[in-house]
């Protein structure tokens, strides 16, 4: 049986969740979660050594998340 495929668009209240849950299921894999900006949710995920593969929904924001590391 293959995996489904997970990506959560968006890691604020519920997309942390969303992500948490998908990552601990052993039928689905978590592609990864796309924001924005370096929100402080995504900065927590940074202090949490980044865990997940996290992609720019907004291609000109990427110099925003790159400075923010």
């Amino acid at each position: 049986m293959t995996k489904a495929k997970v990506a959560v668009v968006g890691y604020g209240t519920i997309g942390q969740r969303l992500a948490d849950g998908v990552a601990r299921q052993k039928d689905m894999e978590l592609i990864g979660v796309s924001d924005v900006a370096p929100t402080l949710a995504v900065r927590a995920l940074k202090e949490k050594g980044m865990p997940y593969d996290l992609y720019c929904a907004i291609p000109d924001n990427i110099p925003l998340l790159e400075n923010a590391g």
